[in-house]
């Protein structure tokens, strides 16, 4: 009798037991693939498949960007990708929107100038098929010899388009050309 009724209970604790154990590697097989499945996908910003090397030294104006507060990667909210070398494309596009305008001035500062272009935020985010990116900086400009502080702004752009090609760097580097043109337009009015 005492055998009859702990044979039940020792065949009902053990499958429970069994029954949990696969309940918990189920469930972990799940949640792997499901993580596996959401690894966003890496998105280079090269311009025009140009190396993403820093600008030649001994140029007028050096754009030194740098991060102070954004994130390079830039991770899409609510999609699957995350923008790389966002540092360098903004160096990038901020200084071939601003060279004529060291050209144009070259003599009237020896040894040129620093831009500094630090990205304090940086955003996206895919909605209905549509990426949008903003990014805010600050700028200061200087003077390369003496580092004379010459005038600090911020960049500001916010782009929003339908993602046509299957990475929409396009979008990025729409607000970075908007937001360089910006700065090219604010150097106008500065006193080299």
């Amino acid at each position: 009798m005492f055998r009859s009724r702990l044979a039940p209970r020792l065949h009902g604790a053990y499958a429970m037991s069994v029954i949990r154990n696969r309940v918990a590697a189920s469930l972990l097989l799940l949640v792997h693939l499901g993580l596996v499945g959401c690894t966003p996908q890496l998105i280079q910003l090269q311009p025009d498949g140009e190396s993403m090397l820093p600008p030649a030294t001994g140029q007028p104006l050096e754009v030194i960007a740098s991060l102070a507060g954004g994130s390079d990667p830039m991770k899409v909210h609510c999609g699957r990708m995350v923008f790389g070398g966002l540092v360098g494309a903004a160096s990038r596009t901020v200084a071939a929107s601003t060279m004529p305008w060291a050209a144009r001035h070259l003599a009237e500062r020896a040894g040129g100038w620093q831009m500094l272009v630090e990205l304090i935020r940086t955003e996206a985010e895919m909605q209905a098929g549509r990426l949008t990116v903003e990014i805010e900086t600050r700028v200061t400009l200087r003077g390369a010899q003496g580092q004379i502080h010459l005038g600090q702004t911020r960049g500001y752009c916010k782009v929003s388009d339908v993602v046509a090609d299957a990475d929409g760097s396009r979008v990025v580097f729409q607000c970075l050309d908007r937001m360089a043109r910006d700065l090219a337009g604010w150097l106008e009015g500065l006193n080299p």
